[in-house]
């Protein structure tokens, strides 16, 4: 799966595979980007702000996350 499939599922099945990411500050970051309500959008400044708030290199997190969410099942 990539992000932008990820950014299209539902609220609820983004919460779901949340625990598929193991817990720290990657997990972390992932609920700050994509565990929120319908009506709030991915932008480039979010990735920034949640590494800042984790206290992660932009880089590192870029790299950790969209390799997490790569191993998640791609959507039908």
């Amino acid at each position: 799966m990539t992000i932008m499939q990820l950014r299209r599922l539902p609220y609820q099945e983004r919460s779901e595979l949340a625990v598929r990411i193991p817990a720290g500050k990657l997990r972390q970051t992932y609920i700050l980007m994509f565990d929120h309500k319908p009506g709030h959008y991915y932008k480039q400044q979010t990735w920034r702000k949640c590494a800042q708030l984790c206290g992660i290199d932009e880089e590192e997190l870029r790299t950790s996350l969209t390799a997490i969410i790569a191993t998640f099942p791609a959507p039908v």
